[in-house]
């Protein structure tokens, strides 16, 4: 267990959660606070989309990137000339009446802001909806061994905060498992041939895998990477027969050996065992009673090893491997938290949000005409643009009788 093999920071680690990060105190503080900070800000998106959709206004905020420019002209169709302007920059008319005209362009851009924001609050929701709900186990199986759904056959759980026991709707068994391995010698994948059912359903065959998982009446389950082989050994003493089995990890990166060391039951012994995985697949045994080595030897399947008038028979070895179930009633959410996030992207940066009004104001000396402009993304783009279409309007339409300056506000 790495709580032994670090025994100094094991107590700091579990007593902060760190070894189980998502689902600790901890990260639902700070989910908890990034969510009430999202929720402030999109209540406010949202007032002040209420307050302008559907509504057809002349009105553009003030900022320290807002442009404005102004300027006398002879005519009165400056309104007229500056719709056709502003379509070869892309705009199109939001709202037009005889002395004013808004014109927007990427206008499904403005609304990127807010759906982005959704999409986080999704996903913080989805984060709350884990942590309080979800369940996990971790079964560990032979191969031979069916899975029958009850909470007592899991190795190991973890629920949420907030989640019942768990109790999957699942039958699995185990039918072989196979690792394989490139030429190399590290291992390549892991496969289990399972046979799985929702109770009370029809069974069907199917290969589980690490990339290719099953789901099944809204549980997920997962091929673990651990695995192993499990040892049957049989101990005899005066006429009666112990049968027991011993889980082995592997020993070595290319799993070419698998070791274990546990007491025999019903005795004073202590194990230890390697496994080889070789032509012979042999079994190395070292027997220890009262802290000395009373016996020990390599043996083959169906073979013996004397132990202070004991006998102690090697007869079963079948592989084992880990299988994870979870259930979680938030993926979905998080999903359409994702896409949200990727929607609002594209709107906000794909699609830059501008707007421009032009408004006219019949002075002694002419007409004035007065033109404010703001951008929420890409504002230097925005500024040369802006530039640009004002002076081609001013060209068209002023009067160069009289100065005109360009103001920023």
């Amino acid at each position: 267990m790495w709580q032994e093999e670090h025994s100094f920071v094991a107590p700091i680690i579990e007593t902060l959660e760190l070894n189980k990060i998502f689902s600790s105190t901890l990260f639902f503080i700070v989910v908890t606070f990034f969510s009430a900070a999202i929720l402030v800000s999109l209540w406010r998106m949202f007032i002040s989309l209420k307050r302008n959709i559907g509504k057809k206004h002349f009105r553009i905020s003030h900022n320290k990137n807002s442009h404005s420019f102004s300027f006398l002209s002879d005519t009165a169709d400056v309104i007229e000339t500056a719709v056709v302007s502003g379509k070869e920059y892309g705009y199109k008319i939001f709202v037009q009446n005889s002395s004013s005209v808004h014109i927007q362009k990427n206008s499904v851009g403005k609304y990127g802001s807010h759906i982005l924001h959704l999409g986080f609050l999704l996903i913080i929701i989805a984060g709350i909806g884990t942590y309080t709900m979800q369940k996990r186990g971790f079964a560990q199986l032979i191969e031979g061994d069916t899975f029958f759904g009850w909470e007592s056959e899991f190795l190991s759980t973890e629920n949420g905060v907030l989640a019942d026991s768990f109790t999957p709707n699942v039958l699995l068994s185990l039918e072989t498992f196979i690792p394989k391995y490139y030429p190399s010698g590290n291992l390549e994948s892991l496969e289990s041939k399972v046979i799985v059912a929702q109770k009370g359903g029809e069974p069907k065959s199917t290969t589980l895998s690490i990339n290719n998982p099953i789901e099944i009446d809204g549980v997920k389950i997962y091929q673990a990477t651990s695995f192993g082989y499990t040892i049957g050994l049989k101990l005899e003493r005066s006429g009666i027969s112990i049968p027991t089995y011993f889980s082995l990890d592997a020993a070595d990166k290319h799993h070419t050996t698998f070791s274990g060391i546990s007491d025999f039951p019903t005795t004073d012994y202590i194990v230890t065992m390697e496994y080889l995985l070789n032509n012979e697949r042999s079994l190395k045994l070292s027997i220890q009673q009262n802290g000395k080595t009373i016996s020990s030897g390599i043996i083959k399947l169906r073979e013996s090893l004397e132990v202070n008038g004991d006998r102690i028979t090697f007869f079963d070895s079948r592989q084992w491997t880990g299988i994870i179930f979870t259930e979680n009633k938030f993926v979905s959410t998080a999903f359409v938290g994702f896409v949200f996030i990727i929607l609002g992207l594209i709107f906000l940066y794909g699609f830059p949000f501008s707007e421009i009004v032009i408004s006219v104001q019949n002075k002694e000396d002419g007409v004035q005409v007065s033109i404010i402009g703001n951008a929420q993304r890409e504002k230097a783009m925005f500024a040369e643009e802006f530039y640009e279409y004002t002076k081609s309007l001013y060209l068209i339409k002023g009067n160069f009788n009289v100065r005109t300056d360009l103001v920023e506000i």
